[in-house]
């Protein structure tokens, strides 16, 4: 898992605190988020229920018959945004998602060449980012976390 922008832990911290992250995450009250889903394939639906059935509300279903809707994303409109698409277009949603300032958890897997890039963005605009693959942990440290 990957982690970069602002709230993240050193990797000695968070080495410190990821044994108590599961007992922290039984316990924790969450904020209900309005969360946008770009990808909305089989894994999308998923996340959907996941967090619907959490009290969580869907800001946005993006898939590719309406990508274009991806500029329409902003802080008033949605908490936080989960890309799980693949490594053809994950670079390119995670570019404008994190260059616009939206808080971000990728769940795709292949596009790790521009990872730094990425990272370097979230610093840049002030918002946070986690790569995760192994999404299910990811999810889990992003609500921890933030």
């Amino acid at each position: 898992t990957y982690l970069a922008g602002r709230s993240t832990m050193s990797r000695n911290n968070y080495a410190e605190s990821s044994s108590t992250i599961s007992l922290r995450l039984i316990n924790l009250e969450y904020k209900k988020l309005k969360v946008a889903i770009i990808g909305y394939g089989k894994m999308g639906k998923i996340i959907e229920g996941f967090l619907i059935e959490r009290g969580h509300s869907i800001s946005f279903k993006i898939d590719k018959e309406n990508f274009h809707q991806l500029k329409d994303i902003n802080r008033e409109n949605t908490d936080v945004c989960i890309e799980f698409t693949g490594p053809n277009s994950a670079k390119a949603n995670l570019e404008i998602l994190v260059g616009n300032g939206m808080p971000v958890v990728c769940g795709s897997t292949g596009w790790y060449s521009e990872l730094t890039f990425i990272q370097e963005l979230a610093v840049k605009n002030d918002t946070s980012f986690v790569a995760a693959s192994n999404f299910s942990i990811g999810v889990n440290l992003f609500f921890f976390f933030f």
